[in-house]
């Protein structure tokens, strides 16, 4: 499962502040039949009040069956799409603040920020166009849009953990180990040459090759969380590591494992 390695956007206070022209009439996204009214509130919210910015036009919400849930939009000002990924957003972080001006050329601002735990970073909106109001409206829309994220990602994954089960049931509680094919360790060593390399795309596409040949390989799915991990693919990197604990519970490393999902749930906000 694959999602962009880029979420969120930095912008920098000359551009966002330029009163320039109006933006592209708002990209409308492909019905979601499983959207409850309070999602579809916050993406018209954020749709409108992105959409009225000039550094933002055709926002569309990528909401597609077993992918994560993303903002994509176009910079106008170079035509390059950019990505948010709603679930890596930490809803503690989302706030609004008020930005003086620095100079001259440029007029104080209402401020939108989040924090990334993918990349560990801190990012921001921010216009001389949008009101205290506005900025509110959209920090509550996107709050309300990153639990519904997390909502499907958990939702996504215990489907996954369920089918493990009853792919490995055979094999969990370490009695009996998993016959390991030789394609799934071809795939580990290819995904390791990528890694030291820091080819991460091809690491992980190696990775997920090596999964899905031995999907009850114990060390298979302790060195993918490791590779998830390294990406910040956390929500991933913990399932696999309480795969590998099911398969290996008297690991020599089990204690440190845990300990190492105690901190990857921790970057996430998860309790």
């Amino acid at each position: 499962m694959k999602k962009p390695l880029r979420p969120g956007l930095l912008l920098s206070l000359g551009w966002l502040l330029l009163l320039a022209g109006c933006a592209s009439e708002p990209t409308l996204s492909a019905a979601d039949p499983g959207a409850t009214p309070q999602v579809v509130q916050a993406r018209e919210v954020l749709n409108q009040q992105l959409n009225r910015a000039p550094f933002i036009k055709d926002v569309v919400f990528l909401t597609k069956e077993d992918e994560f849930p993303i903002i994509n939009y176009t910079d106008p000002d170079t035509g390059q799409g950019k990505s948010v990924v709603l679930s890596d957003l930490l809803p503690a972080s989302i706030a609004i603040s008020y930005s003086p001006s620095p100079n001259a050329y440029t007029e104080p601002a209402w401020k939108v920020s989040y924090h990334n735990f993918q990349d560990g970073h801190d990012y921001f909106w921010l216009w001389s166009g949008w009101s205290q109001a506005d900025a509110q409206q959209m920090a509550d829309a996107l709050q309300v849009l990153v639990q519904d994220g997390r909502r499907k990602v958990d939702a996504m994954l215990a489907t996954r953990y369920q089918k493990f089960l009853g792919l490995c049931g055979g094999y969990l509680g370490g009695k009996t180990a998993a016959p390991l094919p030789e394609e799934a360790r071809q795939h580990l060593l290819l995904a390791q040459d990528a890694q030291s390399r820091n080819d991460m795309d091809k690491a992980l596409d190696e990775s997920d090759k090596m999964v899905d040949a031995a999907p009850c390989w114990a060390q298979g799915r302790y060195q993918a969380a490791l590779l998830e991990a390294q990406v910040g693919y956390y929500p991933v990197a913990v399932q696999n590591m309480k795969k590998y604990l099911l398969l290996y519970p008297d690991a020599p490393n089990a204690q440190a494992v845990r300990d190492q999902i105690l901190i990857w749930n921790g970057r996430m906000g998860v309790e």
